[in-house]
């Protein structure tokens, strides 16, 4: 902590875990004294020819700014796909009752055939209690619920604190013509009004890593957590399985061994409370384009995040790890080996 200022916690975290409903989680509630400033609707999705596909969107009230396509295509990494141009972006309609909410009805694709973008996608968002649809025409249709609890942090700091939730949906249908099952990613972030996450500090300065990770196991059970490092005591770590939280700390450290361009092959989280978490990538699992879009030394990438010494069988893994390289060497934290 390098300073002591009267009514501030340097980012310091509170986790837990929670039972989803809808009827809480209303958009225009308001929690710590913040309000709801951006949602996030995203997932990995494995191909049954092997194709790892990601789809990622983001909306500001109902605005949305558009699916982010990306796949491994055998050119270097998981790359940005033609069909991001065509997917939605503007104002939809949002139907919002007790535990159901809807975005469809897309205003630009309500114009006159002549005004619109040939091969624009339609959009339909659905939550209904703990299901879920995602349509976008060919681009996808995914359909699932949820299978066990979702994921909460809230991080005090006198500038600008954070209340963050995540809740993992199991689902299945086609993404690019393709049958695939994943998990998808539902998030809400809570600011101060008027604030864009990619302007806080939190994103410019203070995170070293943030750990989104599912997996399947052959028992049918669904682990799901998040592990986020930065400076300070902007540290949070939740794991849930089988409606369980198996794992929750503010206090969290990391290691990390990355490659010549700042993406990392290994890591290893020391979750407080004993519990070990590694992730393991592949240079060609690298998101180069989508990370190029961004700034700040931004990398994107997937990979697999276990637990060490849990030996369960595992039937799908994926993890999206978002880092900042130069911050981590900055701060002595990467490694050339971690073995």
């Amino acid at each position: 902590m390098d300073s002591y200022t009267y009514g501030d916690f340097n980012y310091r975290t509170v986790v837990s875990g929670f039972v989803n409903d809808l009827s809480q989680l209303h958009p225009g509630a308001v929690h710590f004294g913040l309000e709801q400033q951006i949602e996030y609707v995203y997932g990995f999705f494995v191909g049954e020819d092997g194709t790892i596909i990601c789809l990622e969107q983001k909306f500001v009230g109902s605005v949305s700014t558009g699916t982010f396509v990306m796949r491994t295509d055998g050119h270097g990494g998981m790359n940005v796909q033609p069909e991001t141009t065509r997917s939605y972006r503007g104002e939809v309609r949002r139907t919002i009752e007790d535990k159901y909410r809807k975005w469809s009805d897309p205003v630009m694709l309500r114009l006159p055939e002549s005004a619109r973008r040939e091969g624009d996608l339609p959009y339909l968002l659905e939550l209904d209690g703990d299901k879920f649809l995602w349509d976008q025409g060919e681009l996808c249709h995914l359909e699932g619920e949820i299978k066990t609890l979702g994921v909460q942090f809230y991080a005090a700091s006198a500038e600008e604190p954070l209340f963050f939730t995540s809740i993992p949906y199991w689902v299945t249908g086609t993404v690019l013509g393709r049958p695939t099952t994943g998990l998808v990613y539902f998030d809400r972030v809570h600011l101060k009004p008027g604030t864009e996450w990619k302007e806080t500090k939190m994103f410019t300065d203070i995170q070293y890593s943030w750990n989104i990770f599912g997996n399947l196991y052959a028992d049918g059970s669904i682990e799901y957590g998040k592990i986020v490092i930065g400076k300070d005591g902007f540290q949070a770590a939740m794991v849930v399985d089988d409606h369980r939280l198996t794992a929750g700390s503010n206090i969290v450290s990391g290691r990390y061994v990355l490659n010549d361009n700042g993406f990392i092959r290994h890591a290893q989280y020391d979750v407080g409370g004993g519990n070990v978490y590694e992730f393991r990538g592949k240079d060609e699992n690298n998101m180069v384009e989508f990370s190029a879009s961004r700034w700040n030394g931004y990398h994107a990438q997937f990979g697999v995040t276990r637990r060490l010494g849990d030996e369960r069988e595992l039937v799908s893994g994926i993890t999206w790890l978002e880092s900042f390289d130069h911050r981590i060497r900055d701060a002595g934290l990467a490694f050339d080996s971690l073995d």
